[in-house]
């Protein structure tokens, strides 16, 4: 990543230009739940359509104290063994959620256990979302970006992130963009040490999808070595996403109603295909 921070003057204020990794992830189908709230524009709703609203609501809440509960405890646990605070901004943009690290042009190894960082907890919420029957997609993406004194980070990282997730993506699936993984991913570009077992780590994290996009894989081994399966989250998983790989699927004729069935043929195709490792890693005890 041949760049270096630029302080770049305009007439308004001075900024700094710097690289992000930026991560944006979405909720899907929630957009169409928000749109409940017109039936108070005529009447009162039905108490069905305030409880479906209630739960849409709780939904959210729940994936982003998920997602800034895992970073707290990230940063907690750096700044207590390590002595410094690592830089996270978790910016809310009604259903889905912006999470932008700031590295430096040519990735140290401290960039990368702070990418290590941002991609299990991308990966974690995407699971969490899950296990509540919220499938999420997104993008992950590098290129420089400001922050703005509200604390925002725009730039051409979050442009990037955000069109990998509303135009590439197509089914619920967290994607790296192509050119983060070639240049910083591949294990074969890193011969020093520490970089090459972190890098290795994040490998652990990938899965190529068929298209050839590298996805992160939040239902593999990696994942569950970590989050375990105390709590039956198998089990939840099954009963979520059996109907879809068990039986012939029913393509429906409405548009949005195929374009929701496909999403959702994705993740059971995925999970049909991942589950023998993922129990095979649960039964050797394997710490991944």
């Amino acid at each position: 990543m041949n760049a270096e921070k630029r302080n770049v003057e305009n007439s308004d204020d001075n900024y700094t230009a710097r690289p992000f990794l930026t991560a944006f992830i979405d909720l899907l189908g929630i957009s169409e739940n928000l749109k409940l709230f017109h039936y108070y524009e005529a009447e009162e709703p039905t108490d069905e359509i305030k409880k479906k609203i209630e739960g849409t609501l709780n939904s959210i809440s729940e994936f982003r104290n998920t997602v800034t509960h895992y970073y707290d405890k990230i940063i907690d646990e750096i700044k207590t063994t390590h002595g410094f605070n690592l830089n996270i901004h978790i910016q809310i943009l009604n259903d889905a959620l912006v999470i932008s690290i700031p590295v430096e042009p040519e990735l140290s190894n401290l960039d990368y256990q702070n990418i290590y960082g941002l991609l299990f907890g991308c990966a974690v919420a995407q699971f969490n979302a899950l296990i509540n029957n919220m499938p999420a997609r997104g993008g992950i993406a590098f290129g420089y970006g400001t922050k703005l004194k509200s604390g925002e980070i725009l730039g051409v990282n979050f442009i990037r992130s955000y069109e990998l997730e509303s135009k590439q993506a197509l089914y619920p699936r967290i994607l790296i963009e192509p050119y983060l993984f070639s240049r910083c991913f591949q294990i074969s570009n890193h011969i020093e040490k520490v970089t090459y077992t972190i890098v290795s780590d994040i490998n652990q994290m990938l899965r190529q999808d068929q298209d050839g996009y590298w996805y992160l894989d939040f239902l593999g081994p990696k994942i569950f070595s970590v989050v375990g399966n105390d709590d039956g989250k198998i089990s939840i998983i099954d009963k979520i996403l059996a109907p879809y790989f068990n039986n012939p699927l029913i393509i429906p004729i409405d548009e949005r109603k195929r374009r929701e069935t496909a999403k959702w043929a994705w993740l059971g195709s995925y999970w049909k295909k991942i589950k023998p490792e993922v129990l095979q890693t649960l039964q050797n005890g394997t710490s991944l």
